[in-house]
């Protein structure tokens, strides 16, 4: 079993409250809703596990640039359209630099 230093638990807690994941984690959500698939499909396609996924959509994980990609192809939707809700709420476009 994995000893959960102070570290990781600190990490957890300020990647849970950043509101920038939190917005990409609602929208990949959304669209994956909108195509009516459950999580383990869509982390099928990706060829991810299911519980990477969740911490995308929970906002606790900033997926890769990669993954971005593959998200926009899977669920047929512009880089721009994946991240819509951060650009509007942050113009400057900077998402933070964490990442699973």
């Amino acid at each position: 079993m994995r000893d959960t230093s102070a570290y990781d638990l600190q990490r957890s807690e300020t990647t849970a409250k950043d509101p920038l994941l939190r917005s990409l984690g609602r929208r990949i959500a959304t669209l994956r809703k909108e195509r009516k698939w459950q999580r383990a499909h869509l982390a099928r396609r990706l060829g991810v596990p299911r519980t990477r996924l969740a911490f995308w959509e929970r906002g606790q994980h900033q997926p890769p640039l990669s993954m971005l990609l593959a998200l926009g192809r899977v669920l047929e939707v512009s880089i721009e359209e994946l991240v819509e809700e951060e650009l509007t709420n942050n113009p400057s476009g900077a998402m933070s630099a964490r990442s699973s």
